[in-house]
C-alpha cells in the first residue's frame, strides 16, 4: 500500500480476500458483483472483514473488525463510514467496482481519491506465501505422475475401420 500511496484498500474479489486475511470466505454458486468485503487501512494495518463468524478468522483481525452480510450497499458503505480513518483518508484504491458502489463509496470516504488497486494486488500477489509454494509444488507432484501415466500408456496407432462419429 505504501508503495502505490493506497491510505486504505478495499477488496471484493475473493482471491484477493483471501490472500490478503488467511481468511476462508463465504462461497457462493456463480459470479456476483462487487461488494466491499474487505477493508484495510494503511497507517493502523488494522483488517475490517466480512464475515458471518468469526470462525477461520486469523487473530490478528480483532472481532470487533468483522461485519455481517447485507444486501443493501447503504448498510455496507455505513461500516465503511465506521472505518478507522476514513474520514481522513486521501487515496482508496478497489480490486473492483460497479456503477453502485461508484457512486456510493465518496460518502463513506470523503475526503479521498478513489483508484484502481488491482495493480497493487498484482503487484503483492507475485510474492508467493509459504502456504501457496507448498500448494504449487504439490500441483506440480500431482501433474507430473499424471503426465509420467500417460506416457505409459501411449502405443501406435491404429486404425481398425473408418471413423465414427
Amino acid at each position: 500500500m505504501d508503495e502505490h500511496g493506497l491510505d486504505i484498500l478495499v477488496l471484493g474479489r475473493q482471491a484477493n480476500i483471501r490472500y490478503v486475511t488467511g481468511a476462508p470466505q463465504l462461497w457462493i454458486a456463480g459470479t456476483r458483483p462487487f461488494g466491499p468485503m474487505c477493508v484495510l487501512v494503511r497507517a493502523t494495518q488494522d483488517i475490517y472483514l466480512n464475515s458471518t463468524d468469526d470462525e477461520g478468522v486469523p487473530e490478528e483481525i480483532d472481532h470487533d473488525h468483522l461485519y455481517g452480510l447485507a444486501w443493501n450497499p447503504m448498510t455496507l458503505i455505513d461500516v465503511l463510514k465506521k472505518v478507522d480513518g476514513a474520514e481522513s483518508a486521501r487515496r482508496v484504491g478497489t480490486d473492483a467496482i460497479t456503477p453502485t458502489f461508484a457512486a456510493l463509496l465518496p460518502e463513506a470516504f470523503p475526503n479521498a481519491e478513489l483508484v484502481d488497486a488491482e495493480p497493487a494486488m498484482r503487484a503483492a500477489r507475485r510474492i508467493k506465501t509459504p502456504d501457496e509454494i507448498a500448494a504449487m509444488g504439490a500441483a506440480l507432484r500431482v501433474a507430473e505422475r499424471g503426465l509420467a501415466s500417460a506416457l505409459a500408456e501411449l502405443a501406435p496407432a491404429r486404425r481398425s475401420g473408418p471413423w465414427r462419429g
